[in-house]
C-alpha cells in the first residue's frame, strides 16, 4: 500500500467516484480514484480482488493498474495518461457544433474493438462489464485504452442508485434483466459504442438508469431499416454485435478483424486519432506534480472476508478438499437466502436449481396456482414441467419430511388392523391412508402432513396421541384408498368420478390417474356440461378452459420508429470484396 498526494480534482461520474490528478511517493503523476460509499460493502471488496487481478494481468487494451487500498472508501490508482474519455472528446466537439471527421470515427471504432479483444485475450480473461464511451480513453498520441476494467462487474448495483456503471444506457439486455456481465455483454456494449460513433446518436436514448435498463431489457434487435446506407463490414458486424441472444454475437476478435478491413482506407489510425484529440482540445496543459503539495492519502489494505475457501487457499490442499469447501459455502449462502422464505418459494428454488422449472416460469406457476385454486406443487405438474411425484418429493425434501413413493403405496395390501385405525370416510376426507405402525404410533401418508388441523383430526379419528406423518402424492393415495377400502382394481374409474362424468352407463374410459384437487376443480367447472364425457375428455377440456396448456404469451413489443437519415456517408469505405467479415444476420 502506498502514500499519495491528491493535487487536482478532475471531471468524473460523481455517483461512482472522485477522480484526482495525484503524485506518488517519487512525485510521479498518477490517477487516483476514490470510490463512493457504496464501495464499503464487504461483498464488493471480496469481488474486487479477482477483477483487479485480471485488470493488472496485462497492459494491452487498458490503463496500467498500480495500487488499491482503503482511505475513506475503496481507492484505485492507475498510471498517469494524458488522455480524455471518448465521451468528453465528443462532447467538446459538440459544444463547438463540430463533428469528428469520418476517418477519425472509423479509426475509433477499429481501435475500440481491438482494445476489447485485447482484454478478452489475456491469460486471465478480463471482463470489463461497462464498455462505453465514458470508460474508453483517447490519449494525445492517439492510443485507445479502457479504464475501470471489471469494477462495474464486481460492484453489481448500488441500491436505489442503480448499477455501478458510468453509462447505464450501454447495458446489454441480459445484464439489464439481472444476468452477470460476460464477454458477450462486452461485445454488445462495443456494438453500442460503434453504433453511436457511426450514426451520431445513442441507440438507447434515456440517460436515467431505470428507463435505460428497461429499454435495454425490452430490446428486440435492430429493425431492418435501422442502418440506412451503412455498408459492409459495418452493417453485418453491428447487427451481430447487437444480437438479442448472447450466443449469436461474435467475439471481440472477430469484430476487430471485420472492421479492420477498412483500415487501409483510413491510413495511419494512431495519427488520425491523435488529430481527433487535437481537434477537440487545441490547447492542453500537461499535468506535472508539484513536490510537497496536495492532500496526503495513506492507503490501508483491503481485507477480504475470511471464508473457508479463502482460508483453505492459503495452504496446499487437494482439489477434492477445495471443491468440498466451495460446496459447503454455497449451501450456507443458499440456506441464508432461504431463511424467511415460504416453503413454496423454497420448493420453486429447488426445482429451478435442478433444471425442472425455468427461472422465468416461477411467477407463471404461482399465478396459475392462485387463479385455479390449487397448491403450488399441483400447479407445477399440471403445467407439465414435471410429474406429480417429483414435485411432491421436492416439497417433502424442503420441509424435511418423510416421502412415500407411489411404488410403495401401490404395493400396500389391505390389512384389517390398519383399516380399523382410520375409517374410510376420514381417509377420503383428509386424503390420507395408514401405511403401517412404528411401535404404538401409526404412520399416516397424506398430501398435507404439515397441516396441524389434519394432524389433530387424524389422531382423533384413530384414538391416538402420537403419529408419524409422511408426504405422498394425491394420485397414489387415492389409488391406495380405493384398493384398500373398496377393493378397486387399478385403472378402474373411481365411484365418485362415475357419477360426475355421466354415471356407470356413460361412454367412459379408465381415468389416467386417481382424482386430485385440480381434477375435482375441473369437474366443478363442468357441472353444466350438456353431454356425458369420459374422464380423459373432461380433463383435457378443463385444461383448455383454465388456460393451463402452453406458456403465457408476452405482449407484443412496441415497434421502434424508423431511424433518421445517416449523418455520415460511409459508403465509400466499403471494401470491394469483403473477406473474413462478420456475416450479417438475416
Amino acid at each position: 500500500m502506498g502514500a499519495y498526494r491528491t493535487q487536482r480534482q478532475l471531471q468524473s461520474p460523481a455517483h461512482l467516484y472522485e477522480l484526482w490528478a495525484a503524485a506518488d511517493e517519487r512525485n510521479q503523476p498518477v490517477v487516483f480514484k476514490r470510490l463512493g460509499p457504496w464501495s464499503q460493502e464487504q461483498r464488493f471488496v471480496d469481488r474486487l480482488g479477482p477483477a483487479l487481478a485480471a485488470w493488472s494481468s496485462g497492459t494491452e487494451g487498458s490503463t496500467v493498474f498500480l495500487d488499491r487500498g482503503r482511505a475513506e472508501g475503496v481507492c484505485l490508482v492507475e498510471a498517469w495518461l494524458e488522455a480524455e474519455t471518448v465521451r468528453t472528446v465528443l462532447s467538446a466537439l459538440a459544444n463547438r457544433r463540430e463533428r469528428p471527421p469520418l476517418p477519425h470515427v472509423v479509426a475509433l471504432a477499429i481501435r475500440a474493438s481491438e482494445a476489447v479483444s485485447a482484454l478478452h485475450a489475456r491469460p486471465t480473461p478480463a471482463i470489463h462489464g461497462d464498455v462505453s464511451a465514458s470508460t474508453l480513453l483517447l490519449d494525445t498520441d492517439g492510443k485507445i485504452v479502457f479504464t475501470d476494467v471489471g469494477v462495474a462487474a464486481a460492484a453489481g448495483t448500488m441500491g436505489d442508485k442503480g448499477p455501478a456503471r458510468v453509462e447505464a444506457f450501454t447495458v446489454a439486455p441480459e445484464v439489464a434483466a439481472g444476468g452477470p456481465p460476460s464477454a458477450a455483454a462486452d461485445v454488445f456494449g462495443l456494438g453500442l459504442v460503434v453504433y453511436e460513433l457511426i450514426m451520431g446518436r445513442a441507440l438507447f436514448a434515456s440517460r436515467d438508469w431505470v428507463q435505460a435498463t428497461r429499454e435495454s431489457a425490452q430490446f428486440a434487435g435492430l429493425p431492418t431499416d435501422a442502418l440506412p446506407k451503412v455498408p459492409e463490414p459495418f452493417q453485418g458486424t453491428l447487427r451481430r454485435c447487437l444480437a438479442l441472444k448472447p450466443q449469436e454475437r461474435p467475439t471481440a476478435r472477430e469484430v476487430a478483424h471485420a472492421l479492420g478491413q477498412v483500415a487501409s482506407k483510413v491510413g495511419d489510425l494512431d495519427a488520425a486519432l491523435g488529430g481527433l484529440f487535437t481537434q477537440a482540445f487545441p490547447v492542453r496543459a500537461r499535468f506535472t506534480p508539484t513536490p510537497g503539495q496536495g492532500t496526503p492519502v495513506e492507503l490501508q489494505p483491503l481485507v477480504a472476508s475470511q471464508t473457508k475457501v479463502a482460508r483453505i487457499a492459503t495452504r496446499k490442499v487437494t482439489v477434492e478438499e477445495l471443491e468440498r469447501a466451495r460446496a459447503e459455502e454455497a449451501a450456507q449462502k443458499r440456506q441464508a437466502q432461504e431463511r424467511g422464505q415460504s416453503v413454496d418459494d423454497r420448493v420453486l428454488g429447488l426445482l429451478q436449481r435442478r433444471g425442472v422449472i425455468p427461472e422465468r416460469a416461477a411467477a407463471q406457476v404461482k399465478a396459475y396456482a392462485a387463479d385455479v385454486g390449487i397448491s403450488l406443487v399441483e400447479a407445477v405438474w399440471a403445467l407439465g414441467y414435471t410429474d406429480e411425484e417429483t414435485a411432491a418429493g421436492a416439497e417433502a425434501e424442503v420441509a424435511q419430511l418423510r416421502f412415500v413413493s407411489a411404488d410403495v403405496l401401490d404395493a400396500l395390501e389391505p390389512k384389517p388392523q390398519l383399516v380399523a385405525l382410520l375409517p374410510e370416510a376420514e381417509a377420503q376426507a383428509h386424503c390420507a391412508i395408514v401405511l403401517g405402525q412404528e411401535g404404538d404410533r401409526p404412520v399416516f401418508v397424506l398430501t398435507a402432513p404439515r397441516d396441524e388441523l389434519k394432524q389433530r383430526a387424524l389422531l382423533r379419528a384413530c384414538g391416538k396421541s402420537q403419529a408419524v406423518f409422511a408426504r405422498g402424492t394425491e394420485t397414489a393415495i387415492q389409488r391406495a384408498i380405493g384398493r384398500v377400502y373398496r377393493g378397486e382394481a387399478e385403472g378402474a374409474m373411481p365411484a365418485w368420478l362415475e357419477t360426475s362424468a355421466g354415471g356407470p352407463g356413460a361412454d367412459a374410459e379408465p381415468m389416467r390417474s386417481s382424482p386430485s384437487a385440480f381434477e375435482r376443480r375441473a369437474l366443478e367447472l363442468h357441472f353444466d356440461t350438456p353431454a356425458p364425457m369420459s374422464a380423459s375428455q373432461l380433463f383435457d377440456e378443463t385444461l383448455e378452459k383454465v388456460s393451463l396448456k402452453g406458456p403465457v404469451k408476452s405482449p407484443p413489443r412496441a415497434k421502434k420508429p424508423n431511424a433518421p437519415p445517416l449523418e455520415y456517408d460511409i459508403t465509400a469505405l466499403a471494401p470491394p470484396a469483403p473477406t473474413g467479415s462478420v456475416a450479417p444476420t438475416a
